[in-house]
């Protein structure tokens, strides 16, 4: 179930065998976590909730919120997808990262995209690096930052299938809440 939320990084590398408890101890058991995920929810942690879950919510005509809408950013030969989540900016898998990067690019930012590159879920794919997995980011200027290789404005950078910026959705949403 923890490795499964892809939200941290596992430091044992050891794989627990599987338990000998009756099938009644084991029904328990899983009870169990399935109370603890319920509180660890209700006190806003997302634990053990998958980062991609959120995302994978549709979007309800009428909702006023960006969560869920497919966003894109194109550059160049670049070529990246995401969404906004309850948590922060979720970049999908197979998203293009460019090689390089600028020094304008924020620092935080450059090393997030290091960390990356050293775990393997960055990995160079022809001239630019390809996302191998869902990867979730604070804000989606970062995210857009980490594509480009160099400073970004997340809401003017992504775009919906129509064209739209995620600024112009979100004062849209606004507009219509006054």
């Amino acid at each position: 179930m923890g490795i499964e939320c892809q939200r941290y990084k596992l430091e044992n590398a050891n794989t627990p065998t599987e338990s000998n408890l009756p099938r009644a101890d084991k029904d328990a058991m899983e009870e169990f976590i399935h109370n603890l995920r319920i509180i660890i929810g209700t006190l806003g942690h997302k634990l053990l909730d998958p980062i991609n879950s959120s995302a994978k919510i549709e979007t309800i005509k009428n909702t006023k919120t960006t969560i869920g809408i497919p966003l894109s950013f194109s550059l160049k030969n670049l070529k990246a997808h995401g969404q906004m989540t309850d948590d922060g900016f979720l970049l999908l898998a197979s998203s293009d990262i460019a090689a390089n990067t600028n020094p304008s690019m924020p620092g935080n930012t450059k090393k997030t995209r290091d960390a990356l590159i050293e775990e393997g879920i960055l990995k160079m794919e022809g001239e630019n690096y390809k996302l191998s997995k869902d990867t979730l980011f604070s804000s989606s200027s970062y995210a857009a930052a980490t594509v480009a290789g160099t400073s970004r404005s997340g809401p003017q950078s992504w775009q919906d299938s129509k064209g739209r910026t995620l600024k112009v959705i979100e004062e849209q949403i606004l507009n219509e809440q006054i």
